[in-house]
C-alpha cells in the first residue's frame, strides 16, 4: 500500500490540514512576537497589514526548509530510512514484538512499523499544500478587474506565470531525480513534490488558456 497497513490518503488529509494551520499560527506568533519586541526595544510600530503579509511570507521558506530536511534525513546512513520505508516487511517480525517496553509502547512501534510510508509523507505533503496556497495565493486568487478587457491581459499574464512555474518545477525534478533521488509518493521525497507540484500548476495554465481560447472573438 502507499499509505501503510492502517494509513490512507483522507487521514493524511487531516492531519495536512493541522500541519498547514499550526505553521501559519507559528508564523503569525513569531512575527507579532518580533513586532512586540521591535516595539520595546526601538519604539517601531508595524504597519497595518505588514504582520500579516511577513507571516505568510515567512510560511514558503518554513517548508522548503522542512523539505531540505526530509531529504536529507531519507540519504543519511546510506539511505537506512529509505530503505526501511521500501523493504522492511509490514509487520513486525515475533522477535522484535517480544523486546522489552511498555505494551502501549510495542504497539506504537507496531503502528509506525506498519503504516510508516502515511506518517512519514506527513511532513513532506503538508509542505507541498502549502507551496500549492502560496502559488494560489499569489497566481489564481489573487483579485483581477472584473471588466472583462482589463482582466484578459490579467488572465495571460497569469498563465503565462503558472506555465513558467511549472517548467521550472519539472526542471528542478529532473535535476533532483537524476543528482538526489528518483521520485517516488512512498517517500515523499523532493523529485516526487516537484513533480507534483508541477503538473498541477501545468494543469492550472493549461485550462486557463483554454478558457482564454473561449473567449477569444471568433474570425
Amino acid at each position: 500500500s502507499e499509505y501503510g497497513r492502517d494509513w490512507n490518503f483522507f487521514l493524511s488529509l487531516v492531519v495536512i490540514q493541522g500541519l498547514a494551520g499550526a505553521a501559519r499560527a507559528g508564523c503569525v506568533l513569531v512575527s507579532r512576537a518580533w513586532g512586540a519586541l521591535r516595539w520595546i526595544l526601538v519604539g517601531l510600530e508595524a504597519e497595518e497589514g505588514s504582520s500579516a503579509g511577513s507571516h505568510q511570507a515567512a510560511v514558503l521558506p518554513l517548508a522548503v526548509l522542512a523539505v531540505g530536511v526530509h531529504q536529507g534525513l531519507l540519504l543519511v546512513n546510506g539511505q537506512a530510512l529509505t530503505q526501511w520505508v521500501l523493504t522492511a516487511p509490514r509487520a513486525l517480525v515475533q522477535s522484535d514484538q517480544g523486546k522489552g517496553g511498555t505494551w502501549i509502547a510495542r504497539a506504537a512501534w507496531d503502528f509506525a512499523h506498519g503504516n510508516r510510508e502515511g506518517l512519514l509523507g506527513l511532513l513532506p505533503l503538508a509542505c507541498l499544500y502549502l507551496a500549492a496556497q502560496s502559488v494560489g495565493r499569489r497566481l489564481v486568487f489573487a483579485p483581477c478587474s472584473h471588466q472583462l478587457n482589463r482582466a484578459v491581459p490579467e488572465w495571460r499574464l497569469r498563465a503565462l506565470l503558472l506555465a513558467t512555474v511549472a517548467a521550472l518545477a519539472a526542471s528542478a525534478a529532473s535535476v533532483a531525480a537524476s543528482w538526489v533521488q528518483p521520485p517516488s509518493r512512498r517517500l515523499g521525497n523532493l523529485a516526487y513534490l516537484l513533480v507534483s507540484l508541477g503538473a498541477g500548476c501545468g494543469l492550472l495554465a493549461l485550462f486557463l488558456a483554454a478558457h482564454l481560447a473561449a473567449l477569444a472573438p471568433p474570425r
